[in-house]
């Protein structure tokens, strides 16, 4: 038997044992004809998991819209965000933050470089790229969320695979500086402006001992910021950034993220006003949870807008076309700069252009042609610079292009002027679009492969929850209906199991445990069930736990001990195992291998009972029902009986009929009493049977039929009842 048979509780002389599910139920009778209320618990012994929290939805993405960065401007964002950290604290809001930021950036017209969980090697190697990208008058977005430290004056973001440090020298070999590997290789590059915003003003990871430790006060130093720069820290000196407000906080990004970007939408505010405004919103929502978080902000750099006055126009000057050339050319393809030469031969950055195609003649083969040779040379700009007339249908013309971005409308400008005075611009830009669309499509191609990767995990993550839901709700109704459903579905799941358990793993042979000494979808093997409960166990596995401690309760394949069964429900119990809850409550309520305590056993089914497990929350609606380690309350047992009758719990369906025939607790309804024995009854529970065959019998909420007492008086005395075969007999029916 898969379930111990435990004394009554309560007895009285017309006691007889109503069998449930293979449990020795006893039961108290009403006066003679009345339906009876199952006033025992059976100690239940099969395992289940907690059920697990609902898994919050992604929240829908704010519709974002994109500006078009101004006229010839190069924009470039690095965004950086490390929640895996793999020997210190873990982190729950870093990548998500920066997703969101990267969405925003590109909204607002940056080419994003997003990465995400990075190693050290993959953040070096991200940070020099972007800085390639943004010298000689680009501009620069950094963003960085995961964990960062400040140790000797030095402030370091911390990749994913920094080590558990004990020695601050350490840092510099394994993370990154911000101050030198970042701030001032941004600050040479020649960058037009640059906006760095670090939220990494957690606590400090790393574990502390005697002596000094890594990591100085919480929070990151005070920077020393090159020209052209803003800076923004998500916390100042000694603060922590909050992620949450309060426990119902259901925002997917942390508290300055979600200001940062409610402000950088906002057209015609300067860089150093939005800042300033994120600084006040921060401080102020900080504290209205009484928490002190007020951003630090660096600011050395002029006007600059992310998103200018809508409408604004900007009429280039000769000059600004040689620095938008300028500003166009990529560094990481020296070969272009002879463009610029062709165009500005004695131009300002004539000397600069010529340096940089030394790289493009050491590059092997020297092979790499200018990115434009077909077009003509046009005349140096003249020494005063000239404002195109309004009336420049070339120059109108070329604005709406460069706005657009678009390949058809660069070709359609080289077309009509095939040698005009931006061609060597359209050229570039159009040979830069080139490169994006390959880009895209090799980025495409392996955004597919991802996106598979995910549907396939979210597909497994899926099956494995319904999986465990399925053993949950077995485990706390007394049946397996819900996992031989799950296998009907999915009939490879017991041979993925059982080569999971094989190669160790402890949750696979936990469920094997479970199921073979419940006979769930196996038949019942109590050698196999300790086998694999036993190497569960000892690898911590809750459920390996409680089966061990089932099999010791039982006395199969071990030698019989209450004592042990108990040391091992204990164990999974401690970890929030609601049926080794359960369980552990039983053993206090019968004194079996503990001394015996009615307070203990209410505490303990109530942790369960409070998981949702619908037998520990049958077990406390009976203890409150008679007064046992709590005062006596029909009102609370009521509670309890139905959050279990609503899970299809047949005893509390049952218990709670008796509740509402009686007006126990809940008023009085004969009709309500019938509803909750049918459920039980239609579920295989005798007693249930016998109690609604009374029903029909007296006509109490039905209409009367001894017909139908008769129908429901035999599927019960099938099952022994000895209550149903006396009112058989009474009938004059054969069984």
């Amino acid at each position: 038997m898969p379930y111990a048979l435990l004394p009554p509780l309560l007895v009285r002389w017309t006691m007889v044992a109503v069998l449930f599910l293979s449990v020795g139920m006893p039961v108290v009778h009403a006066e003679s004809g009345e339906p009876e209320s199952f006033d025992a618990l059976g100690e239940f012994l099969k395992s289940a998991t907690p059920l697990e929290p609902a898994l919050l939805a992604e929240s829908t993405p704010t519709p974002t819209r994109t500006v078009a960065a101004p006229v010839q401007e190069r924009r470039v964002a690095l965004v950086m965000g490390n929640n895996a950290y793999q020997h210190v604290n873990r982190l729950d809001n870093a990548v998500g933050d920066a997703r969101t930021m990267a969405r925003e950036y590109r909204s607002l017209g940056f080419d994003v470089i997003e990465k995400l969980d990075v190693d050290l090697r993959g953040m070096k190697a991200a940070v020099r790229e972007f800085v390639q990208r943004i010298a000689n008058g680009g501009v620069g977005a950094f963003f960085f969320a995961g964990h960062g430290v400040q140790e000797g004056g030095n402030n370091y973001l911390l990749p994913v695979d920094i080590g558990a440090l004990t020695d601050p020298a350490a840092l510099s070999d394994e993370a990154i500086e911000l101050n030198a590997d970042i701030m001032a290789r941004i600050g040479q590059s020649g960058a037009k402006f640059s906006l760095l915003v670090i939220d990494a003003c957690r606590d400090n990871p790393f574990p502390r001992r005697a002596g000094r430790g890594v990591g100085g006060t919480r929070g990151l130093a005070m920077p020393g910021t090159p020209d052209g720069m803003v800076v923004v820290y998500s916390a100042g000196v000694g603060q922590q950034a909050l992620d949450r407000l309060d426990k119902d906080d259901r925002d997917p990004n942390g508290l300055f993220t979600r200001e940062f970007i409610r402000e950088i939408r906002k057209p015609g505010l300067e860089v150093a006003e939005v800042v300033r405004n994120v600084r006040q919103r921060v401080r102020d929502q900080a504290a209205k949870v009484k928490h002190e978080q007020t951003p630090a902000i660096y600011i050395q750099a002029d006007r600059f807008y992310l998103i200018p006055d809508a409408g604004s126009v900007t009429l280039q000057t000769t000059a600004s076309l040689e620095e938008s050339l300028w500003a166009a050319l990529d560094p990481t393809r020296p070969c272009e700069y002879q463009v610029y030469l062709d165009q500005y031969p004695q131009g300002r950055f004539a000397d600069l252009a010529k340096l940089r195609l030394q790289d493009c003649r050491s590059v092997k083969g020297a092979k790499q042609a200018p990115v434009a040779p077909d077009y003509s040379p046009v005349a140096a700009a003249p020494t005063l610079p000239t404002i195109p007339a309004p009336d420049d249908q070339e120059t109108q013309f070329w604005n709406e292009v460069k706005a657009s971005g678009a390949r058809e409308y660069l070709e359609a400008y080289l077309k009509q002027y095939p040698k005009g005075k931006y061609g060597a611009l359209a050229r570039i830009e159009l040979q830069k679009v080139e490169d994006r669309d390959k880009a895209q499509q090799a980025s495409n191609g392996a955004e597919n492969l991802q996106a598979a990767a995910r549907q396939r995990q979210e597909a497994q993550r899926v099956e494995h929850l319904e999986w465990k839901r399925a053993l949950d709700h077995s485990s706390g109704t007394f049946s397996g209906a819900a996992v031989r459903s799950y296998l009907d579905r999915h009939p490879a799941k017991i041979e993925e199991l059982q080569a999971a358990a094989r190669k160790g793993s402890a949750d696979a042979q936990g469920d094997l445990a479970r199921m073979y000494v419940n006979g769930w979808g196996l038949a019942r093997n109590y050698t196999e069930g300790l086998k694999w409960a036993r190497k569960a166990a000892e690898q911590g596995n809750a459920a390996g736990q409680n089966s061990l401690g089932y099999l010791y309760h039982l006395g199969h394949g071990v030698t019989k001990s209450d004592t042990a069964a108990v040391t091992w429900y204990r164990k999974a119990a401690e970890q929030g195992f609601a049926v080794a809850q359960y369980n552990l409550g039983v053993k206090y309520l019968h004194g079996d291998g503990v001394v015996k305590s009615d307070t203990e056993a209410v505490a303990w089914f109530r942790k369960a009972a409070e998981q949702g497990h619908a037998r520990g929350q049958t077990a406390l609606g009976q203890m409150y029902r008679k007064g046992d380690g709590v005062a006596k309350s029909d009102t609370e047992a009521v509670v309890w009986y139905r959050k279990a009758a609503e899970q299809g719990d047949a005893v509390a369906q049952t218990n709670l009929g008796w509740l509402y025939q009686n007006g126990d607790g809940v008023a009085k309804s004969d009709a309500e009493a019938v509803a909750w024995y049918r459920k039980a009854a239609e579920q295989g529970l005798a007693g249930a049977q016998t109690n609604l065959g009374t029903m029909y019998q007296n006509g109490k909420g039905v209409a009367k039929s001894d017909a139908e007492a008769v129908v429901w008086y035999r599927k019960a005395a099938e099952q022994g009842d000895a209550n149903a075969i006396q009112h058989l007999k009474d009938f004059g029916v054969a069984r």
